[in-house]
């Protein structure tokens, strides 16, 4: 008995000492901000400063293929409106930074684009920079490009990212880019660090997805790569929930407004489905390139996923394990 209590305390002092060794990390907390209009609701504000945002990452615009163009063959699309309010923000809350990001659109930067580099981060720093002083933000000292780039046109994306982030150097200025999942297993970007970018892992128009915001099935296959990453990596977490509309099984649309709990209208299915009764007009909230609405039909079938604060924990202290600095920035995707 008494070597069996002795053995229990001896494991009890190596789990507090491998839990002393393990560096703490002071985590920061930051937010992406999605809509086309700026506008925070008084419930947004009141959890930004619960957990005590200090850089807000803002989508200025899109980018987006058009033959309009002869130069490029692409455009701005979707500019956020209403940014003049952000200066205001700043100063009456805890937020420290604005970081202006662009999402360059599927496809829009083609292999055959490494020739039109300098043109491309000509044109992206020029519009970034008078967006960000036209609404007395001045010049932000780091720009983000969110960009789902295969090995197909990594050389032409990165001979663009080596040009814009020559430009910013040149003023004490940083870059940096989004990274997917699956990019962990690529060479890494030439820019100062990036955001790992842990929501949407899953396929949304797939009928036998759980859930294709977050799960841990998703994650585990590319961890292997993380510890290797030649890059300084932030992490970005899903805070928010939608509903994924089927119809006939396949994809029809999401519908983050709807009232499930109201039993006129939806029938539950399991823990996770639900089936609408009868037709009806949803208005969809705007995303950052569509607005507009959608009739919902007798038998769509609609998957409700929702994030979870205990995965992103979870995850959150996986990764910490594999390496320390990604928990130094938490960046909520609400």
């Amino acid at each position: 008995m008494h070597t069996k209590r002795l053995l229990n305390l001896l494991l009890i002092a190596l789990a507090l000492c491998t839990s002393c060794a393990k560096k703490k990390v002071n985590t920061q907390y930051s937010m992406y901000y999605w809509r086309t209009t700026f506008e925070l609701s008084e419930g947004e504000r009141a959890w930004m400063d619960s957990i005590g945002v200090h850089t807000l990452y803002v989508r200025l615009f899109d980018v987006i293929k058009d033959s309009r163009d002869k130069e490029l063959g692409m455009m701005p699309d979707a500019t956020i409106r209403g940014l003049k309010s952000l200066g205001s923000l700043q100063a009456d809350s805890n937020l420290k930074r604005c970081i202006p990001v662009v999402f360059v659109a599927p496809g829009v930067i083609a292999k055959n684009d490494e020739a039109n580099a300098d043109a491309i981060a000509s044109r992206l720093l020029q519009r970034i920079d008078a967006i960000t002083e036209g609404n007395g933000l001045g010049i932000c000292d780091e720009i983000q490009i969110d960009y789902d780039w295969a090995q197909s046109n990594q050389k032409a994306y990165f001979a663009m990212l080596r040009v814009l982030a020559s430009k910013l150097h040149g003023s004490n200025r940083k870059l940096s880019t989004t990274i997917r999942l699956h990019q962990l297993a690529l060479e890494a970007p030439p820019v100062d660090r990036g955001i790992l970018m842990l929501y949407n892992t899953g396929k949304l128009q797939s009928m036998e997805e759980t859930n294709s915001i977050l799960t841990r099935e998703a994650v585990e296959p590319y961890l292997r790569h993380l510890s290797s990453y030649a890059l300084p990596l932030s992490v970005a977490l899903p805070d928010f929930s939608w509903n994924a509309v089927f119809r006939n099984n396949e994809f029809a649309f999401l519908a983050p407004g709807l009232q499930l709990s109201d039993t006129t209208m939806f029938v539950q299915l399991d823990s996770t489905h639900w089936q609408s009764r009868f037709y009806q007009s949803i208005p969809l909230t705007a995303s950052a390139t569509v607005q507009s609405s959608e009739r919902l039909l007798p038998g769509d079938i609609i998957r409700r996923e929702e994030s979870d604060a205990a995965l992103n924990r979870e995850l959150l202290d996986r990764m910490s394990d594999l390496r320390s600095d990604i928990a130094e920035e938490v960046v909520y995707f609400r």
